[in-house]
Formats: structure tokens, sequence, C-alpha cells
């Protein structure tokens, strides 16, 4: 798991939020930009 991803799920946001970003880190991780603040 990347660092944004560990960052974002420690967020008050919560894990249904996670789950979403997680997929689209998933779908897209090859394409996202250097600083990753797509999510």
């Amino acid at each position: 798991m990347r660092a944004e991803g560990l960052r974002f799920m420690s967020t008050s946001h919560g894990q249904g939020e996670f789950a979403g970003f997680w997929h689209f880190e998933n779908r897209s991780n090859a394409t996202e930009p250097a600083d990753g603040s797509q999510g």
C-alpha cells in the first residue's frame, strides 16, 4: 500500500471513502500525477 493510501485511511473520511480511493488507486496507479493529489 502506498503512503498516500495510508494517510487517507487515517483521516476522518473513514473506510467507505477509502474503499473508493483504493479502487481508484488500483485502477489508475500508472497514470496518476507525481504528487498523487487526484485522490
